[in-house]
């Protein structure tokens, strides 16, 4: 059984962050946790903060909580 999955981050200061789902789905389709994060007007240094939308993930992840 597979535990580990791979995971992939969109973080996005320029553009709608929702075109990048049809990217989202097609890496949910390899395998991979497709998290979207509005990251605009947040410096680049800073974590996302803002979740935007979580396409395709399982198990769901909790956007924007500190690790």
């Amino acid at each position: 059984m597979e535990v580990v999955r791979r995971q992939h981050i969109f973080t996005d200061q320029t553009i709608s962050a929702y075109e990048h789902l049809h990217d989202a789905k097609q890496l949910a389709e390899l395998g991979y946790q497709c998290c979207i994060f509005d990251n605009r007007g947040v410096g680049e240094s800073s974590q996302p903060t803002k979740p935007l939308y979580t396409p395709f993930a399982t198990p769901p992840l909790y956007l924007g909580a500190r690790a």
